[in-house]
């Protein structure tokens, strides 16, 4: 057997085995919350799996995880498996200084959960909008803005910041840093929420934030091209989730217009529905494919416009996938579809999450078109 897809398989396996003894969506239904996963994915090394094995990593190369990732999309499991290793975890590891390899020895291990806070509010995802600045003071830094709706960021360990290292943060010229503190920073406030899928974010709030003159881990060009390619791993990772998604959605719609009598025979025989069904298989087969193409495109990191391209037209189709099917899930069903006890509303709920998590699919067409004139 080929070893990547040895490989592929062990982690698909052990990943299945662990939702089916630790998790279960039907939670959702009875007005649970979801389990913590996160120490099942440390004892299984995914916390690890791409950091290098003198890091205490596994040395896995993305595409033998995405996989893995698919199943958790299955099960309807938060795991922030993307946010802190897959994002965060990665980019702590490659801006490659020593108190960010530090801190990325922890991460490897599961010990520290580092979460990329790129967002702000009225920034649409665009990092070259950030208003967060830095100055130095006292042989360090001062960091003072706001960041906002940091996915899993009520749990996580670190943060890395960007922020714009000038005199005024309204400086269009100000050059864009990343900095890499503890969320028990004094002056760093969190705000902590619930988001519509049933996950959880966090607010930042960054007043006077003293950190060292170490914690500043990149700055410039190289910031600017490592975040957007953690950015990019995060989407491809989200493409593989979705394809997990869209399969239970699918399933238990089949399943329900099979039994869902109306008229003295199935909704299933009736000439629309299959229609419905059959485009939904279409869209699933298609976001695999996005899913695929987004993996694919974690090789052309020296080529990182036709990446970034690669990525966004994955993206654009997986938006669109996930908001059809989703849409076809619920009209399937009927009011029933959007109530709590009713599993398929909590996948719609997630479906709905990814369509807007990391750029929407205008977002990405703009994107696109963008990079094609550069």
């Amino acid at each position: 057997m080929n070893g990547a897809i040895e490989t592929q398989e062990m982690l698909s396996q052990a990943v299945e085995q662990m939702l089916e003894r630790h998790h279960s969506a039907n939670l959702l239904c009875e007005g649970k919350p979801k389990p913590d996963l996160w120490p099942q994915l440390v004892d299984l090394g995914l916390a690890g799996a791409e950091f290098p094995e003198d890091r205490g990593g596994l040395a896995v190369p993305f595409a033998d995880i995405a996989p893995a990732i698919q199943k958790m999309g299955r099960a309807l499991a938060t795991t922030y498996l993307t946010e802190f290793t897959i994002i965060g975890g990665w980019l702590t590891e490659a801006c490659g200084t020593l108190s960010s390899r530090d801190i990325a020895s922890l991460a490897a291990a599961g010990e520290a959960r580092v979460a990329l806070a790129f967002g702000e509010y009225g920034s649409g995802g665009d990092i070259a909008f950030t208003k967060t600045s830095a100055v130095q003071s006292d042989g360090g830094w001062k960091i003072n803005g706001k960041k906002s709706v940091v996915v899993g960021g009520d749990r996580a360990s670190h943060l890395i910041i960007p922020a714009k290292i000038t005199p005024g943060a309204d400086d269009p010229n100000g050059e864009l840093a990343l900095f890499l503190l503890s969320v028990d920073t004094f002056g760093l406030t969190r705000h902590v929420f619930e988001l519509y899928d049933g996950s959880f974010a966090a607010d930042f709030d960054l007043r006077d934030v003293k950190v060292p003159a170490d914690r500043l881990i990149a700055r410039g060009e190289n910031a600017i091209d490592l975040i957007e390619l953690a950015l990019d791993r995060g989407r491809a990772a989200l493409c593989h989730e979705t394809v997990g998604l869209l399969e239970k959605v699918q399933e238990i719609t089949l399943e329900y217009v099979k039994t869902r009598k109306q008229f003295g025979q199935p909704i299933g025989a009736f000439q629309t529905m299959q229609h419905r069904m059959a485009d939904m298989y279409m869209d699933i087969e298609l976001a695999q494919s996005c899913a695929e193409l987004a993996t694919d495109a974690m090789s052309l990191e020296s080529d990182k416009n036709r990446r970034m391209q690669t990525v966004s037209t994955a993206m654009a189709g997986i938006c669109d996938c996930a908001r059809r099917v989703g849409q076809s899930a619920v009209q399937a069903h009927g009011g029933i579809a959007l109530t709590q006890e009713y599993l398929v509303g909590h996948y719609f709920k997630r479906l709905t999450m990814v369509e807007r998590y990391l750029g929407n699919a205008e977002y990405h067409v703009e994107r696109y078109i963008a990079r094609a004139r550069t």
